[in-house]
């Protein structure tokens, strides 16, 4: 196995078994803005959750190039950034499940927030470039 393919498959043991993603999208201007995300990897793909009202929702109709690395809560790196390309998951049912599992009670508080506020929810799904 080569040093590249090493690194990427513990990159991709990282995010099964990480809880954030420092998500990097950009403005139109081509600012770049950085936020923690939960999300899952399955099928050699990330999936978040967020709001069709969201900023990062919005930049990513408008560029759906992105960055990521892993992070804490706080949005701390800690490794290396990756590209991606991000777009709206349309069959998407199947990834709630499986947020609220991996995030628990907490996840299921904010789905309970997402009611409340009447938020429509939506997935994005991020294939990794490199």
């Amino acid at each position: 196995m080569s040093l590249n393919n090493n690194y990427y498959n513990n990159f991709h043991q990282s995010l099964e078994t990480g809880n954030y993603i420092n998500l990097l999208t950009y403005k139109k201007n081509g600012k770049p803005v950085s936020t923690p995300v939960w999300f899952i990897f399955e099928d050699k793909k990330i999936f978040i959750r967020t709001s069709d009202k969201s900023g990062k929702f919005k930049r990513i109709k408008n560029n759906e190039n992105v960055k990521l690395a892993l992070c804490n809560i706080r949005g701390k790196i800690k490794g290396e950034w990756h590209n991606g390309l991000a777009k709206v998951e349309p069959n998407n049912r199947w990834v709630f499940p499986k947020i609220n599992k991996k995030y628990g009670i907490v996840a299921h508080l904010l789905n309970i927030l997402y009611k409340i506020k009447k938020m429509n929810i939506i997935i994005i799904s991020i294939d990794l470039l490199d």
